[in-house]
């Protein structure tokens, strides 16, 4: 609600009464923005755990996701109580012809393109998947996921939107340049949470 006053005071408009755009044309905005911004910095990291209905070399990760999927994050084996380690077929290769034969209990993640993973060696096992994702779109009575400092970002989003959608270009170039400075702030700050190191056989938070 914050957010929507904000665009309206910055459109120089009344929520309750505004004079051109509705507040679904705000809200559609902030909520175009939201998505935006979390493709763009991948600030947005969750958990699902994945049972595969059968051993498999690969599978597409994205039928496994409660929410839209981005980017693979770290695996946990709640069994063996471990981190899986990443590797890549070229190692496997190398040190064992035979490695895909294997079955038993998953020690290594192996990423191939975007989406498609596999847990080795193959075993069928629940496997705790970290991924950066899209959150879900803002209720009008939600707020954003991230730290308060970058709802501000939300606001330019909206306003470049909206004032592009109404060919006032400079306003909007502006307002472009400002959403896109929070833009960087929070890459940043997503960066530096992933880079906090995961000991491997701790239990992970939130489990």
């Amino acid at each position: 609600a914050e957010i929507k006053t904000e665009v309206f005071r910055r459109l120089r408009e009344s929520s309750s009464a505004p004079v051109f755009w509705t507040e679904q044309d705000v809200d559609d905005s902030i909520d175009e923005g939201y998505a935006e911004i979390s493709d763009s910095t991948e600030w947005f990291e969750t958990f699902d755990t994945i049972t595969l209905p059968r051993a498999v070399p690969y599978f597409d990760i994205r039928q496994f996701t409660t929410y839209e999927f981005l980017v693979v994050g770290a695996a946990f084996n709640a069994t063996t109580n471990r981190w899986l380690i990443p590797e890549v077929v070229r190692t496997l290769d190398a040190s064992d012809r035979q490695w895909e034969k294997r079955l038993a209990e998953p020690e290594f993640i192996l990423v191939n393109g975007l989406w498609w993973v596999s847990y080795w060696p193959f075993a069928v096992r629940s496997i705790k998947q970290y991924y950066a994702g899209l959150p879900s779109a803002l209720a009008s009575s939600a707020e954003p996921g991230f730290p308060e400092q970058f709802h501000a970002g939300l606001v330019e989003y909206a306003l470049f939107d909206l004032w592009a959608q109404d060919a006032e270009v400079d306003l909007a170039w502006q307002s472009w340049k400002g959403y896109l400075r929070y833009e960087t702030d929070l890459a940043q700050y997503g960066n530096a949470r992933a880079r906090t190191p995961r000991v491997r056989g701790a239990q992970p938070s939130g489990s």
